[in-house]
Parts: structure tokens; C-alpha cells; sequence
């Protein structure tokens, strides 16, 4: 560098400047390089060749995509295995590290048979011209468990070899992470919806409770035009006969999305339960009994940005398109790794693609949609007509029985 800048007409001292060093090195330097006593290029390699060549490297790559979970033990042991040379594990660990493959958890996600595949693929296919406009029109809901500690093994900390059983080093547990607590939620492009509190599991009778209570009174607030429609997974509860009845009760006033089974990565919810489980987990003191942690999560639901929600349900169109890349399969991202504040729209898009056709004209505010409702709210479920572009809805909810 020293070199290539005096040559270029640089000054000794803005050649020492440039490169860091003293004005003494550059002189030194520069007459040495005059002299021919320094050669103005790199060094050709020096040190042993590697135990691997190119081959070599090329053949653990195949060992490594044959059995993923390979150890570092096995795979020393296949390439050693008709060897004339063999090599030590150390130097199967630097290559693998070299060759980028790194020891890494993995991706949790539904188990996804042929049919499971076949059918995300048709619904993505289906769903394929619908853009954020169509979208904005869905209501989307899921339950979620939330644990009031927890310690999943992902922790990683930093110490000593006779620091095992020092306490700052210990991750404490209790029995079935001290209890926890599921809740219920629902939320459009529009406005955030209820989150309810579910005592014990979620069944048909509750289930029931929550639709007449929550999702009726918000789906007429939110779409006065009877073109609503919500979204629902295929739990049980949600499949149950009963349940059926009830939205056949109410089929002229939303429709009911069908939803491909084992399909989480597609409803844009569970990204708002990964940023609650975040909100809740920051929080300093942290919640120390169910009442609190329930209480916290209220909390962090009231308060997630309008953006949130907004650009998750713009998603839709990506995350279609993402299925229908993967002929079904699942589109292979962690919610816990995609989720960030500002939060992740999954697949970064050109709002003006019309593959995603951006919606060019708002839709009118919430206050003047609520004005269009002629019949009253019942007063069991009296719902406030202030409205925003958020509705506050722990105010309104009910016991669920």
C-alpha cells in the first residue's frame, strides 16, 4: 500500500496518514522498493498444503448432505474410511467451518405430510391473484400459550470448566415451567382485535363464547359491508359441530377462510406471539405469578405498533409465494429468527409489483366505517364507537365461562 500510494503522487506524509504508520516507515519502505530490495507484491503461499484439497472438500460436502446430523466423530471416521492419508477431527472441524457448514439447531416446524403439502400448494394457487387489497379484508386469529418461565436450552453463557455448578450458571427449572397461560387473539389490517385470556384449554363451549362475544361484535365494527372474513386454523375446537352451526348462524354476515392444515407460517399472528413472548421476556422485574404475566401480556398487546400488524398482513402475497416456490413445502423460517422491531415482512417486495398489487387507495378511517352501523351493540358486549385505527377491546370483553 505504501508503495502504490507514492507511486500515485502521494506525499510521505499523506502516505503515512493514509496507511498508518510513521513517516520514517514510508521512506524506509518506498527507498528499499527503489533499491529492488522490496518486491511491490504479495508473498506466494507459504506453509504446509492443506490435509484437504479440493476433492477432499468436495467429498465432505456429500458426507454432510447425506446424514445432516453427523457428527464431527462420524464424519471423521467416513473420510478417513479408504483413505491413503487420514485426517484428525480438528481439521474436519476447521474445514467444515470453512466450507461455511456450521453446526446449527433445527428449524421447528409442523410436520408436513404429501397431502399437507398438496393442499397448501392448491390454497396458495388458489389465493394467487389476491392482493393486499383482498387481504386487508381478512380478520385473522389463533391461540397461543405463554409460560410463565422458561427455559428452553437456548441460552448460552460463558465460564470456566470448574465453574459448572456456580449458580449464575445454572438455568433453574419448575415443574411444567411454573404454569402458563393461553390466550386468544384476533387482529385485520384495520385494527387489533381481542386478546382474551382462556382459563384452562380452549374448547367448543369456550370457543363459542369467544365468536359470540368477540369475533361477531368485531367483525361488524370493522366491516359494516357484511365483506369481512375470518380466519381460523383446523383445531378441533374450531372444527367442532357446534362451532360449524354458529358461523353457518352468521354466513351472510362474513365468510369463514378455509385453511390449509399445519400451516402456521402462513398465518401472520403467530408473529405478534413471538413479539409478545420478546416484549414480556424484556421486561424488568419480570412477571412473577400468572396474574402478572397476564397482565404484562395485555399490556404488550394494546401496545404493538399499528406498522406491526399493517405490514404483516401485507405479507400475504409473499408468503403465498413463497409456498408455492417450495411446490408446498414449508417456507423454512423460524418465527423466533424472522421477527425483529421494525418487525419483518418476511419476503421484502416492490409494493408496485402487481404480483403483490399494492393498494393505491386507503380505505376509509374507522370512525366513519363505526358511524355506518344503525342497530346497537348489545350492552353485554358493548363495544366503544370511538374508534381509531386501534380498537380497544379489553374494556368491552367478557368472562368467558
Amino acid at each position: 500500500m505504501i508503495i502504490g500510494f507514492r507511486a500515485k503522487g502521494g506525499s510521505i506524509s499523506e502516505t503515512a496518514e493514509f496507511v498508518n504508520c510513521s513517516r520514517a516507515a514510508v521512506v524506509k519502505v518506498y527507498r528499499a522498493w527503489q533499491n529492488g530490495t522490496v518486491q511491490n507484491q504479495r508473498r506466494g503461499k507459504c506453509g504446509a498444503p492443506r490435509a484437504i484439497d479440493d476433492r477432499g472438500e468436495r467429498r465432505l460436502r456429500r458426507c454432510v448432505r447425506a446424514d445432516r446430523r453427523a457428527t464431527v466423530e462420524q464424519l471423521t471416521t467416513k473420510m478417513n474410511q479408504g483413505a491413503t492419508k487420514s485426517v484428525s477431527q480438528s481439521t474436519i472441524q476447521r474445514t467444515l467451518l470453512r466450507l461455511g457448514l456450521r453446526s446449527r439447531r433445527l428449524v421447528r416446524a409442523p410436520m408436513l405430510t404429501a397431502v399437507h403439502r398438496r393442499r397448501r400448494l392448491e390454497f396458495a394457487r388458489q389465493y394467487s391473484s389476491w392482493t393486499s387489497t383482498e387481504w386487508r379484508q381478512v380478520a385473522f386469529s389463533d391461540e397461543s400459550r405463554f409460560m410463565l418461565h422458561r427455559t428452553d436450552g437456548r441460552w448460552r453463557i460463558r465460564r470456566e470448566t470448574s465453574e459448572r455448578n456456580h449458580p449464575a450458571t445454572i438455568a433453574g427449572t419448575v415443574q411444567a415451567g411454573g404454569g402458563s397461560i393461553m390466550v386468544w387473539g384476533m387482529f385485520s389490517w384495520h385494527s387489533l382485535g381481542s386478546l382474551i385470556i382462556v382459563e384452562g384449554t380452549m374448547d367448543q363451549y369456550k370457543y363459542a363464547s369467544v365468536l359470540a362475544d368477540h369475533v361477531h361484535p368485531y367483525m361488524r365494527i370493522v366491516f359494516p359491508q357484511d365483506d369481512g372474513i375470518f380466519q381460523q386454523d383446523n383445531a378441533r375446537c374450531h372444527t367442532a359441530a357446534s362451532v360449524r352451526a354458529w358461523f353457518e348462524e352468521h354466513q351472510d354476515e362474513f365468510t369463514v377462510l378455509p385453511w390449509p392444515a399445519n400451516s402456521p407460517d402462513l398465518n401472520p399472528i403467530e408473529h405478534l406471539w413471538v413479539h409478545l413472548d420478546r416484549v414480556v421476556r424484556a421486561m424488568d422485574p419480570q412477571p412473577r405469578n400468572l396474574a402478572q404475566l397476564a397482565t404484562a401480556l395485555e399490556s404488550a398487546w394494546l401496545n404493538i405498533p399499528e406498522n406491526t400488524f399493517r405490514d404483516l398482513c401485507d405479507s400475504l402475497p409473499a408468503r403465498l409465494a413463497a409456498v408455492r416456490s417450495a411446490k408446498g413445502s414449508d417456507q423454512n423460517r423460524m418465527l423466533t429468527e424472522i421477527f425483529s422491531d421494525p418487525p419483518l415482512t418476511n419476503n421484502k417486495f416492490d409494493e408496485s409489483d402487481p404480483e403483490y398489487g399494492v393498494n393505491q387507495e386507503r380505505l376509509t378511517g374507522m370512525e366513519r366505517r363505526a358511524e355506518k352501523i344503525e342497530q346497537p351493540v348489545d350492552q353485554k358486549n358493548q363495544f366503544s364507537t370511538t374508534l381509531t385505527t386501534k380498537i380497544d377491546f379489553f374494556q368491552l370483553q367478557s368472562e368467558i365461562p
